[in-house]
């Protein structure tokens, strides 16, 4: 995921593309247990965060996302932070 934000630094990012990045890392569906939050700037729509859902329990952080419910984003696009990430 870093890899992905750091790609985009300044540009914009999806949350297909996000999701598409947790279903790589942490298995099939792990992507639809992610929102992205956005605020308006200017005409511009940035991210300002993203939230993971995990379910309650110890375990692999793998499991603790699938365990958690499925959640819906208003937030469908947006830039990322101008500037270098990391």
């Amino acid at each position: 995921m870093p890899l992905l934000f750091a790609g985009k630094a300044g540009g914009a990012i999806t949350l297909a593309e996000v999701r598409a990045a947790f279903d790589a890392a942490f298995g099939p569906g792990a992507g639809e247990r992610v929102r992205l939050t956005c605020r308006k700037a200017g005409d511009r729509t940035v991210v300002i965060g993203l939230t993971i859902g995990l379910a309650a329990g110890e375990g692999p952080l793998s499991q603790l996302i699938s365990g958690a419910s499925p959640t819906k984003s208003r937030c469908t696009e947006g830039v990322t932070g101008a500037g270098q990430a990391g």
